[in-house]
């Protein structure tokens, strides 16, 4: 088949004319082609898209796109999008497990470098304590000492008014976090079932 035959086969196609009404205009469209064209008259549109059309498959042959000719009924293979394959749906799945693996894996390699500087550092403080002679040991102990005697009435004050705070309460020393406070004691219930 020659290209004039071609040619004639080409424009002797139907092609589905789609025709809207917007706003006192026709708009003429041919989805096989791309084609669309807009005029106030229906009939004189129609005919202008016509030659159009002709006009379109004429440069499409003269420039031997041939392949670009859709027919009638068909799709564009350029518009049809393929069903993605089985690896192709699991792409965004591996996508998002390398980049979390990755995170976790600097994450891991940063945590334990710290650990290690801090296991470094307490090691040779270790040492330190176990290599320190006598004399500073008992320093220490002394220095040690003279700050527990400075907190000592601290520590009691902060005691005395967690005390004072459950007496307040009417609860019982043990009895500081209780929900319900128990019945108070009879002194028939104090001394036992039948004991005086």
């Amino acid at each position: 088949m020659d290209t004039q035959d071609r040619l004639a086969r080409v424009l002797g196609l139907e092609y589905n004319v789609s025709v809207h009404k917007s706003g006192g205009r026709y708009l003429f469209f041919i989805r096989e082609l791309g084609l669309r064209h807009a005029d106030a008259s229906l009939e004189r549109g129609y005919a202008e898209m016509q030659a159009l059309k002709d006009e379109w498959l004429r440069g499409l042959a003269a420039e031997g796109l041939w392949d670009w000719i859709v027919e009638p009924g068909e799709r564009a293979v350029a518009t049809t999008q393929a069903a993605p394959g089985p690896l192709r749906k699991l792409l965004p799945f591996f996508i998002k497990l390398s980049c979390v693996s990755f995170v976790l894996l600097v994450l891991v390699a940063f945590i334990s470098s710290a650990l290690r500087e801090v296991g470094y550092g307490l090691e040779k403080k270790l040492d330190s304590i176990v290599l320190m002679s006598p004399d500073k040991v008992e320093q220490h102990r002394g220095k040690a000492r003279a700050i527990a005697e400075k907190l000592r009435p601290i520590v009691l004050e902060i005691l005395g008014a967690f005390e004072a705070g459950s007496q307040v309460s009417g609860l019982a020393p043990g009895q500081a976090n209780a929900t319900a406070p128990s019945a108070p004691a009879t002194a028939v219930g104090a001394a036992g079932p039948g004991k005086p």
